[in-house]
């Protein structure tokens, strides 16, 4: 039977069970013809012609139709067969974002996304309409807000559709999906489609101003039952009076409207506007136009479907009741700009589908040649298939002689947008990609005094360390249009509320350098957003931004070694900074022929020394530094592990290897110039019943008070043995302690932590010799674990979450940098990847009452990272030696250096 046959027939099945009519106008597209490829986009590998049919595999391969459906009346029509049915989540994508799905949870269809109301659903199992191997027909029905879907004629799902079906592609997951035909009919949406091509990596520094509260003020407060939202700013010739206009409720009512005086610093009360304000709904936006004979007026844009405007002609003291101008749009435009030498202004905005909030979303521009009063010229000037363009913003080229055009991508499938202008908007270039550091909501741009921009938006990158936060970006014009990262970012305010109900921006530029961003957010717990400032200048975050510039220490492939890991780092008591690893010569592999390698720095971290191999022994594995400097005498011991390069972790667990995981000791008497040959200290240091056993990694302690005071405490872990009918793994984690009363001649076990415990470290606190140890938790929790000791390490306390203290199953780093004084608080240090359940984003915390709380936080290094050491530096600074890459984290092990917290949570 030819395909075309085939869906005749069960067309005709399924008009039986009432499904609908089409107007005779509709478009037809066919994606794909007998097996063959016509009008498809590919978001991954192009997919293959074969005999049996058009074949594509592979999670996050999907085959679309080169249009989407914009109506409310389409009809789609797939023949297909999937290889296997196996839980493989093979489906049909609407949106994207949505799933009609084949091959669920216990082999059932399902249905997923918001088409389908934003819930999960499963449905009848696959197996009684599909056969592995069998073509058989899919076809989706939509009419004035229903879809009907049904598998060779008979009907599987009908229900209500939330907006056109949109982008229709294949999605054969996990599967091997063979296509034969893949046509849709409707009203299509137009667009070049773009390829997804840059990638979702923020490889820029990230400073973070949302600690410091200083720099904030508040336009207007949220309560439990007032919410503030989406504010525009207005910055007045005169530099310091700034207008703020926003909404009651999100994209609600207008109406409310503010001036400050001074900047930003101080704001009135709210200013009598006319009471028909309150009739429109949407994001208000203020802008001052001149004409061309040089008169100058306020306005205010606002509206959903129907733009309206309002005008002042007294700087702002009384407005004119809104009024239509005849504009279609979603959301009024951000900026408006003068063009052709000041004698007309560019207004660009977006529109949906129905001029309603629904994909597909197009940009559209208009002009006016009298000031803003009127407009004309209304057209649609960028469409993306597969994207949806919106709340663009418009900004001059640093010479004045290109507009670009910054945009939204609210299908989530692609960055944000970019596209340029050589003829004052005449025409415009193919919309692109920015770089993931620019990639969020709603931009604001302006510019440095320097000629930088600073750019505010919402930050919607899932694997940015400020998803979902109000975040500045900083770089060059040029940067945007190529598609570079720029130079840093910043967070401005932590977000507390509704996930992404943040980041819609006013950003103004004093006179004397001062930038005043302003938007809506949850700011604290339990209250609805608020309306908020934050004030900062850029040569604060060009100083904040250098001291986020590493030293890189070692970088892999350098000296013969295919990887290093594994830091450690101390300052000896001259103050010569010593950093430790692992050097593993072959692979990145924990097994094999690894040797503990070491420099030092004498200029605080600046510069190092060359490479010194501290113990190297044959092809086996010495590593698992860590160092603990005895104030007493000056002596560094460096505790270490060793095993033999041939045998593996998993089989030293099991106690299956040829040899074991073995405990040993060496020191330094000058500073970690020299060092003696290691010792071993298994049989004291050791249970016997344990397998695997690693030192650290990071750094021990002396303790300082109580009644075990100058003890040197090492933090441990270890694998012990569990009954396989108790856990099928015949082993478990645990952390421990090993202790030296006489200055390191000799070193006893100390107490156990089970179960589920792994690498740690310990600090000191209060004046009795108390310790805490922090460990690497497998209880799933995405944060540390913690234990007390009252018993210098004999015994530990039952294990409690540090719910503050966010991490990934990983190593991290916890140090006391300060004791308390009468005049300054003790300063605790910790640092790991700020994930849990990533290693990804390197961030500091800083406790001042002893690990209660942890007020402070600093962004290091948002991309990859892992482990990580931390130790005062010198001259009032702190050093991060972490491992951390721009593709993995295990690419470098760098120095950051950073200034020592301020107890008032400032992070200046």
């Amino acid at each position: 039977m030819r395909p075309t046959h085939f869906i005749t027939s069960c067309c005709a099945a399924l008009l039986s069970v009432g499904v609908l009519f089409f107007p005779l106008s509709a478009e037809v597209l066919h994606a794909v013809e007998s097996g063959v490829a016509q009008q498809l986009r590919f978001d991954g590998p192009a997919w293959i012609a074969k005999e049996e049919g058009l074949q594509g595999k592979g999670v996050g391969n999907v085959a679309w139709a080169a249009r989407g459906i914009t109506g409310p009346n389409a009809k789609v029509q797939i023949q297909l067969a999937l290889n296997e049915l196996n839980h493989t989540a093979a489906s049909i994508s609407l949106g994207p974002g949505s799933q009609f799905g084949f091959d669920g949870s216990g082999k059932r269809l399902f249905l997923q996304g918001p088409v389908f109301g934003g819930e999960t659903r499963f449905l009848d199992s696959a197996t009684t309409e599909i056969q592995p191997g069998k073509m058989f027909l899919v076809e989706l029905m939509t009419s004035d807000g229903r879809l009907n879907i049904a598998i060779d004629g008979k009907q599987v799902y009908e229900g209500p559709l939330k907006g056109p079906l949109g982008l229709v592609g294949l999605r054969p997951w996990r599967s091997t999906m063979t296509v034969q035909q893949f046509t849709i009919e409707g009203d299509l949406s137009e667009g070049a489609w773009l390829p997804k091509k840059l990638g979702d990596e923020i490889a820029v520094p990230t400073i973070d101003l949302a600690q410091d509260v200083s720099r904030q003020t508040v336009i207007a407060r949220g309560t439990k039952d007032i919410y503030q939202g989406h504010p525009t700013t207005l910055l007045m010739p005169d530099g310091k009076t700034i207008f703020a206009a926003w909404t009651y409720n999100h994209g609600g009512r207008c109406g409310p409207l503010k001036r400050s005086d001074d900047g930003g610093l101080t704001w009135s009360e709210l200013i009598d506007v006319p009471e028909n304000w309150s009739d429109v709904q949407n994001c208000p936006c203020l802008h001052r136009l001149v004409d061309a004979d040089g008169t100058a007026r306020l306005f205010v844009f606002a509206g959903r479907g129907d733009m309206t405007q309002s005008v002042s002609l007294d700087q702002g003291k009384t407005w004119s009741p809104m009024q239509k101008n005849g504009l279609k749009c979603i959301v009024a435009p951000i900026t408006i700009l003068p063009i052709n030498d000041g004698t007309k202004h560019l207004a660009i905005y977006h529109r949906g589908a129905g001029d309603r909030d629904r994909p597909p979303l197009q940009i559209w521009q208009a002009i006016s040649s009298d000031g803003g009063l009127t407009w004309e010229d209304q057209r649609m000037v960028a469409a993306v298939e597969g994207a949806n363009p919106c709340e663009p913003f418009l900004l001059r080229s640093p010479d004045g002689k290109q507009l670009m055009c910054l945009m939204r991508e609210n299908a989530r499938r692609l960055n944000s947008l970019v596209m340029a202008s050589d003829d004052e908007g005449e025409t415009w270039s193919d919309p692109q990609e920015v770089n993931a550091a620019l990639t969020g909501d709603r931009h604001c741009a302006r510019y440095t005094e320097d000629g930088r921009l600073v750019i505010a938006f919402r930050d919607v990158v899932k694997k940015s360390p400020t998803y979902g936060h109000f975040v500045v970006w900083v770089g060059k014009y040029a940067d945007i249009l190529a598609g570079k990262p720029g130079q840093y970012r910043a967070r401005l305010l932590e977000h507390h509320g509704r996930p992404l109900d943040t980041g819609y921006p006013g950003l103004e530029r004093l006179p004397d350098g001062t930038f005043v961003a302003t938007t809506y957010v949850g700011y604290r717990r339990g209250e609805r957003n608020s309306v908020v400032s934050v004030r900062f200048m850029v040569d604060e975050l060009d100083r904040l931004a250098k001291e986020l510039q590493p030293v890189t220490v070692w970088k892999s492939g350098d000296d013969g070694y295919d990887t290093y890991r594994i830091p450690a780092l101390i300052p000896a008591q001259d103050g010569t900074l010593l950093a430790f690893c692992e050097g593993r010569r072959h692979s990145r592999s924990d097994t094999g022929a690894i040797d503990l390698v070491m420099k030092r720095s004498v200029d605080q971290g600046k510069t190092w020394s060359d490479q010194v191999v501290v113990w190297k022994d044959k092809d086996n594995t010495c590593g698992n530094p860590c160092p603990v400097v005895d104030e007493a005498t000056g002596r560094i011991h460096l505790l270490l592990t060793h095993n033999l390069g041939e045998d593996h972790e998993s089989a030293i667990k099991l106690k299956k290897a040829k040899g074991t995981r073995t405990v040993w000791v060496c020191h330094s008497d000058d500073n970690g110039q020299t060092w003696t040959d290691p010792v071993e200290i298994t049989d004291t240091a050791k249970n016997p019943d344990w397998g695997w056993y690693a030192t650290g990694p990071g750094v021990g302690i002396q303790l300082k008070h109580g009644p075990h005071k100058g003890r040197l405490v090492i933090p441990c872990d270890h694998s012990y043995s569990i009954d396989p009918a108790v856990d099928k793994k015949g082993y478990g984690f645990g952390s421990h302690v090993i202790f030296s009363d006489d200055h390191g001649k000799s070193w006893q076990l100390g107490g156990t932590i089970h179960p589920n415990m792994n690498e740690c470290q310990i600090v000191e606190i209060g004046d009795q010799g108390q310790m805490v140890i922090d460990m690497r938790s497998y209880r799933g929790q995405g944060c540390r674990a913690q234990s007390i000791s009252n018993d210098g390490g004999q015994t530990w306390s039952e294990i409690t979450d540090a719910r503050e203290l966010v991490s990934p199953v990983c190593q991290a780093s916890l140090v006391r940098y300060r004791w308390p004084t009468t005049d300054d608080p003790g300063i605790l240090l910790f640092s790991s990847p700020r994930d849990p359940s990533k290693r990804r984003n390197l961030t500091v915390l800083a406790s001042f009452d002893d690990n209660k709380t942890w007020p402070w936080k600093k962004t290091l290094y948002p991309s990859h990272t892992a482990y990580s050491c931390l130790a005062p530096a010198g001259a009032g600074q702190v050093g991060c030696l972490a491992e951390v890459g721009e593709n993995n984290p295990y690419e470098t092990i760098s120095l950051f250096l950073f200034d020592l917290p301020k107890s008032e949570a400032k992070n200046r």
